[in-house]
């Protein structure tokens, strides 16, 4: 029997928890066995009751950081995560710095809560012409006001990107780069 340490939970901001709703959250856990964190547990409050339904991405995901519900869609959430298959970076990949030049290879991952099925939005790697895997997600905030605009952190890449994400592949509306994450230590340089 497994057990798991929740280790983030991600609510949809659009519920409002009364009588006449479904009070939903998402919770990330961790298995205290094999120490994955790609097993989510959704809970649905209904008349005072959760309905807790488990969801494991084992086989798709090796890792899941940071989860955030979809603001149109109960059933989808933004992860971001890694892919089970990496591409195998080695030490001195950057010269300047005599180091591996990497995030934790978390792209953001689009789930779908009905079938348990998994798609690649978007990849801060690709996004700055590096292999796959050397930036990371490490923030993910749903706009406000469009519910089709995702924020996207990563100080890996010292960037923060607003996507667009009505389409199969996130398009990148505007980038700000984060200039105090570059001072020192040059944009590439792992933070």
């Amino acid at each position: 029997q497994p057990s798991y340490l929740p280790i983030y939970v991600a609510c949809n901001p659009t519920n409002i928890a009364a009588s006449f709703s479904f009070a939903t959250c998402t919770i990330l856990n961790r298995d205290l066995l094999s120490g994955e964190n790609t097993v989510m547990h959704r809970v649905t409050l209904v008349r005072d009751e959760p309905i807790v339904k488990k969801h494991d991405f084992s086989s798709w995901l090796a890792d899941i950081s940071l989860v955030e519900q979809d603001r149109s869609d109960r059933l989808r959430l933004w992860a971001a995560a890694r892919q089970s298959i990496m591409p195998k970076l080695t030490i001195g990949f950057d010269n300047r710095h005599n180091c591996t030049v990497t995030g934790y290879g978390h792209s953001l991952f689009r789930i779908n809560l009905r079938d348990d099925s998994v798609a690649l939005a978007w990849s801060p790697s690709h996004e700055e012409y590096m292999t796959e895997g050397v930036q990371s997600i490490d923030g993910i905030k749903s706009d406000s006001a469009k519910d089709h605009i995702l924020w996207v952190s990563s100080s890996s890449a010292c960037k923060v990107w607003a996507l667009d994400v009505r389409y199969k592949a996130a398009k990148v509306v505007v980038t700000w780069s984060l200039p105090s994450l570059c001072d020192d230590l040059g944009v590439n340089h792992n933070v």
